[in-house]
């Protein structure tokens, strides 16, 4: 699977100060970024520098060291790499629930609009490829909503998401059983 690098998109360097190294990822959560119409349409128009105004967002207004998630999908359906995976993500609500997990993010608003075929195609890819990297049991894949009070990541995502994970949960007991 193809990633966009941090250089694709002139990522700003991490801030190392205010970042936490990555313990073993144990599970995912999947988000959409579910953002007001002007820059939902950037997402879709320029990925690039949508990560930039994102990262900007995480680094300027939250005070966080870097872009929260460690990948984000965009409506073509290229993967980019945001945080790196040395360090925990800011994407799950707290230090306990970022703590192992793998943040991914569609670009998008899942509760008004569908995730593109393209962006499924992909999130499925990754998932099957992080579960595989890191021995992570698809039942260790959740929408952001399953951790907390949220309607992240959208209902027509979460329904996509939950189907994903059945498929891939069924896809490793038949690889287990060869």
């Amino acid at each position: 699977m193809r990633i966009q690098k941090r250089n694709t998109w002139k990522a700003r360097p991490v801030r190392n100060g205010a970042v936490i190294p990555m313990t073993r990822p144990f599970r995912i959560t999947v988000h959409n970024t579910a953002d007001q119409p002007a820059i939902e349409l950037l997402g879709e128009q320029s990925p690039a520098r949508y990560l930039r105004r994102i990262q900007d967002y995480c680094t300027g207004t939250l005070k966080w060291g870097d872009i929260g998630y460690h990948y984000l999908i965009s409506s073509d359906g290229r993967v980019w790499e945001g945080r790196s995976m040395r360090y925990q993500g800011a994407h799950a609500g707290n230090n306990s629930l970022n703590r192992g997990n793998i943040g991914i993010a569609l670009i998008g608003n899942y509760d008004r609009n569908r995730p593109s075929t393209h962006q499924l195609k992909s999130l499925r890819t990754l998932l099957a490829a992080l579960c595989h990297l890191h021995d992570i049991a698809p039942n260790a894949i959740t929408g952001h909503q399953e951790l907390r009070d949220t309607t992240c990541p959208g209902r027509h995502l979460q329904s996509a998401l939950n189907r994903m994970v059945k498929d891939l949960a069924q896809s490793s007991i038949r690889t287990r059983s060869r």
